[in-house]
């Protein structure tokens, strides 16, 4: 039986996640926060945040998402009053 890889930490997962340069990356991860429900932008900016991305990566997962229609503030403030 092959010897278990050790987890990696949630350090090591920011670290990494830090280094990376494809915003394809980014807004994939932030798509997949996006399936259970949706989100108010600061959600999104604060979750990905906190996982490590970098700034830029982050806004630009945003624009994106906004321009398809998949993150609204407006969208999401209204279905949270409903």
């Amino acid at each position: 039986m092959p010897a278990r890889r050790p987890r990696e930490s949630f350090a090591e997962r920011q670290a990494r996640r830090a280094e990376i340069d494809d915003p394809a990356v980014v807004l994939e991860a932030a798509a997949r926060f996006l399936e259970a429900r949706s989100r108010s932008v600061a959600e999104v900016r604060r979750r990905l945040g906190r996982a490590g991305y970098r700034s830029e990566l982050v806004d630009g997962a945003i624009v994106r998402l906004t321009e398809l229609g998949m993150l609204d503030d407006e969208a999401f403030g209204r279905a949270w009053v409903e």
